[in-house]
């Protein structure tokens, strides 16, 4: 039982990521440049999914808060800087500030992944688990 504990806790919060980076940049990516305003472009059915992805993985114990909220939050600084280093690739005068591209991103993301790790710890204790803590 022990050996299952440690391969959900390793791979839920890998695959939250995965999934919410999924949900957030498939529809930033399909965005022209040309009409991509942030924080606007990131708004929409990507930061529900971040949100719920952060919710599973605290509720389901599988890490504690902070680590929950670091490693979902990261996946919208990550898709920017994905795009950003695909663009600049194609062309370098693109994305010239990038650098507050990845502040916004890291912002709405780590927002976004607070809010559904208090949802997911708040579950966590209302169904009697102390495995969602925040240490």
């Amino acid at each position: 039982m022990n050996v299952g504990m440690s391969v959900r806790t390793r791979w839920i919060p890998a695959f939250g990521f995965i999934v919410s980076t999924l949900a957030v940049g498939v529809p930033y990516f399909l965005t022209p440049y040309r009409e991509l305003n942030l924080p606007n472009a990131l708004y929409g059915p990507g930061l529900c999914v971040l949100v719920a992805t952060a919710a599973l993985t605290l509720g389901c114990g599988a890490t504690t808060f902070w680590k929950g909220v670091a490693i979902i939050g990261a996946s919208v600084p990550a898709i920017i800087l994905l795009r950003v280093a695909v663009e600049t690739t194609a062309d370098p005068t693109s994305h010239n500030l990038w650098p507050f591209e990845i502040i916004i991103g890291s912002i709405v993301g780590a927002l976004c992944a607070f809010a559904g790790a208090l949802i997911g710890w708040i579950s966590s204790k209302l169904r009697g688990r102390d495995s969602a803590n925040t240490a």
